[in-house]
């Protein structure tokens, strides 16, 4: 099984970077599409926590601390030069838990998505979530779907979104060509409700010269705020592959910890139908999946007995 994680990937998110992923490809938004939104299961994951209606990354279990590629964050992918890139892991990483003949399970995150939002940068949040798609090309090109579960989700969503009634041609990072503000501006397609693109105690100011396609623009935001908050709306679930049937309705975030467990036959459900093997007795069925994280900026090799 190969879990994909986009911290931060909502379903506004993936708005944006199919429209990034378009104007790449010199087309129209709307006429590309991300690889994994093909696939033939999909759902909606609640993500509160026990005390907040918003949840945080620790809360929902997947932003994952330790790390052996590098002492800190790698670079953006933007930016990334001597770097492995998250698709080159991926591979990596498959081709080193195949070996093992009672199968895997293999987290990779996009880590980088989130810091993007956090900072109202939104060309690094939304490259960061193409790298992310690169990623999973890669490993369906590397696995069987005959045998291998695939899925793609998030651990919370952000204040980011896709606005107005611009034309289609319109870059997902431009302005606004169809009207003004009440305020006499334009206004950003890619925006944030909250975060460093604030003014605070000021007027908003006009963008209209800045330079908005530069790496690292900031973008406006209308509540002024050091980091941008997380949002509280439903992340997707895309799945292909064995038991992809799992996923199929709005659910508990927490569903896919249990769907997992019981997909790779872990404790539990050693006894279910499909985890019956030839010449294997079930009462003794131990499956010691070894388990590769592969967190955007960070990667840890483990093991689950």
């Amino acid at each position: 099984m190969i879990l994909f994680v986009g911290d931060g990937l909502s379903s506004s998110t993936i708005t944006g970077a199919r429209y990034l992923k378009a104007a790449n490809m010199n087309k129209s938004a709307g006429d590309v599409v991300l690889d994994w939104e093909l696939w033939p299961a999909i759902s909606l994951l609640h993500t509160f926590s026990a005390n907040r209606m918003t949840t945080d990354s620790a809360a929902s279990a997947t932003a994952l601390l330790c790390g052996l590629t590098a002492q800190d964050h790698l670079d953006y992918e933007i930016h990334r030069t001597d770097q492995p890139s998250l698709a080159e892991m991926t591979e990596k990483g498959i081709k080193f838990l195949s070996r093992n003949p009672k199968g895997y399970l293999l987290l990779v995150e996009g880590g980088r998505i989130d810091h993007g939002h956090h900072s109202n940068q939104a060309r690094y949040a939304l490259t960061e979530m193409l790298a992310l798609e690169k990623a999973v090309s890669t490993a369906m090109s590397r696995v069987s779907l005959n045998e291998t579960l695939m899925v793609v989700t998030a651990d919370h969503s952000h204040a980011y979104g896709v606005i107005g009634y611009g034309n289609r041609r319109r870059h997902v990072l431009d302005l606004d060509n169809s009207r003004l503000g009440s305020d006499g501006y334009p206004y950003f397609i890619s925006a944030y409700f909250s975060g460093p693109g604030g003014s605070a105690k000021q007027p908003r100011r006009d963008p209209s010269n800045d330079r908005i396609f530069e790496d690292g623009y900031r973008q406006q935001a209308l509540v002024p705020l050091s980091s941008a908050t997380h949002a509280a709306d439903g992340v997707p679930l895309y799945a292909i592959g064995p038991l992809s049937q799992l996923f199929h309705r709005s659910m508990d975030n927490t569903y896919v910890a249990h769907a997992t467990t019981f997909a790779l036959c872990l404790e539990g459900y050693q006894e279910e139908p499909h985890c019956i093997r030839r010449n294997v007795s079930p009462k003794r069925y131990v499956c010691p999946y070894q388990l590769l994280f592969l967190i955007g900026a960070q990667i840890v090799l483990t093991s689950v007995m």
